[in-house]
């Protein structure tokens, strides 16, 4: 859908006094302007709406406009604007493509999706979908995988590129409201609204999308065997899991993995994304728990699935401050959670397993840790191939 929101964007150098770690909007009557600070020296990313002005009198995104409507519609009346390498008078399209695959073709960023530039988007959006697809394709050309896997691009991606059209169309009505009602509310009621921390980190996390997920994907699974802390031995199963899905604080299967201090052996400081963020391949996190006893059986674990199919899988154990000896083996890394923060943050008072894919998002939960189901998610889920599986795309 083509609509009637048009936006002046640039990047310009700007000589005024704002702070270059924060974005500003000002809600005027002739339209919003929001600019936001990038990587340069003053540099900044600008968007002023045209829209209320007639559509044959809407100006174009020279360097003289921008000046001038920033001049009108902030409070900066002595702002000057010089080397702008970009400008663009951007019609506000949305859609979205049916299928992010057809064969061997596969559309992600702009050519999957557009909608409203305000927000800021756009980017992260277009950088996700590749990463998302570039470890699938990665081991499909590999004939580690079979090409089913590719098909969950699409079921992973598409989901979130609707809800962010949803979200932009939504509040791109709003900001370009030709409604009196709704124009007053935007006008007066949102700039209070907006100054609260609570609601600028809420909007921070959507810019930034780290809080999307793929909890209902297929690649998304989880392992219970009962008793476990905190349920009874009569719990089913099923109870189980339903409690993982509403109340777990940890990052549940589908969802980005948090962050966390520890060390190595050796007492070198480190964190839990300083250690596996870039690997080419998996992460299996192998928690001890609460008690020392499953150190051992951990690192047999990690050393039993490792290269599983062929797959690329990286072994870390996290033992608690005190675990005392841990069994030596040249294919695990052991990181001591020094304060317990990583357990307590993963919910691993007893022993679990986490297996984190390539793009960060924890694929594989159990609690305790079990090398059966962990290869039966690698065969079922990420379709590692048998001698009899089909190979490489389309």
């Amino acid at each position: 859908m083509t609509t009637e929101q048009e936006i002046l964007v640039a990047d310009a150098k700007a000589d005024w006094e704002l702070p270059s770690t924060e974005a500003s909007i000002w809600f005027h009557e002739e339209g919003v302007v929001a600019v936001l600070p990038m990587p340069g020296e003053d540099l900044w990313r600008l968007f002023i709406d045209v829209t209320p002005i007639p559509k044959v009198e809407r100006p174009k995104a020279t360097i003289d406009v921008l000046q001038r409507l920033l001049r009108e519609r902030t409070s900066h009346r002595d702002v000057t604007l010089h080397d702008a390498p970009w400008t663009s008078n951007f019609v506000v399209n949305q859609r979205m493509v049916s299928r992010y695959r057809s064969g061997r073709v596969f559309l992600a960023g702009d050519s999957a999706h557009v909608h409203n530039p305000l927000g800021g988007l756009g980017m992260n959006l277009g950088i996700q979908d590749a990463y998302n697809l570039a470890w699938k394709l990665a081991l499909v050309c590999q004939e580690v995988a079979s090409n089913a896997l590719l098909d969950t691009y699409e079921e992973e991606r598409k989901p979130i590129a609707k809800s962010v059209l949803d979200k932009t169309g939504t509040s791109g009505s709003i900001l370009v409201t030709a409604n009196p009602v709704m124009k007053a509310v935007r006008n007066f009621v949102l700039p209070r609204v907006l100054r609260s921390s609570g609601i600028q980190a809420r909007i921070l996390r959507t810019m930034t999308q780290l809080d999307d997920a793929y909890r209902g994907s297929s690649l998304a699974a989880v392992h219970v065997d009962s008793p476990l802390a905190g349920f009874s031995d009569s719990t089913s199963a099923r109870d189980v899991r339903n409690r993982i899905d509403d109340s777990w604080r940890a990052p549940k299967a589908g969802e980005r993995i948090l962050d966390g201090s520890c060390r190595h052996l050796d007492g070198t400081k480190t964190s839990l994304y300083r250690e596996i963020h870039g690997q080419t391949g998996f992460v299996l996190l192998l928690f001890a728990g609460d008690g020392t006893a499953d150190v051992d059986s951990g690192v047999h674990l990690a050393e039993e699935v490792a290269g599983f199919g062929g797959i690329e899988i990286h072994p870390y154990v996290l033992v608690p401050e005190g675990a005392g000896d841990t069994p030596e083996s040249s294919g695990v890394s052991v990181l001591v959670d020094v304060d317990g923060q990583l357990h307590s943050q993963y919910d691993a008072t007893v022993s679990t397993l986490y297996l984190v894919r390539p793009d960060d998002y924890v694929g594989f939960w159990s609690q305790p840790p079990q090398a059966a189901p962990l290869t039966a998610y690698l065969s079922d889920c990420l379709h590692v191939c048998d001698d009899n599986s089909e190979v490489g795309p389309r």
